[in-house]
């Protein structure tokens, strides 16, 4: 069959992506996932850790912000295991 859409652009991370997120304008899209190295089965989800989240430029693909993740994260639980929020300086 034909595909629906053409692809713009393809990106290989250095995560398992499991969480993406486009921001309000559409412009970026925020994709998290755990380190693969961690990945047992799909029922270990205890086992997932590590990873990654990156900002990527929807127009271009290009990576606009990386960074790893070095706390707990709930990979794998069936809900929504990563937000992402603005930057304050208030805790």
């Amino acid at each position: 069959g034909q595909p629906l859409l053409k692809k713009i652009w393809s990106k290989q991370p250095n995560f398992r992506p499991s969480w993406s997120a486009f921001t309000s304008d559409g412009r970026f899209v925020a994709v998290a996932g755990f380190d693969p190295s961690t990945y047992v089965d799909d029922f270990d989800w205890n086992a997932l850790s590590g990873g990654s989240v990156v900002l990527l430029d929807t127009e271009s693909g290009e990576a606009i912000w990386q960074a790893p993740i070095t706390v707990p994260v709930a990979w794998g639980n069936g809900g929504v295991p990563f937000v992402l929020c603005e930057a304050t300086d208030t805790i």
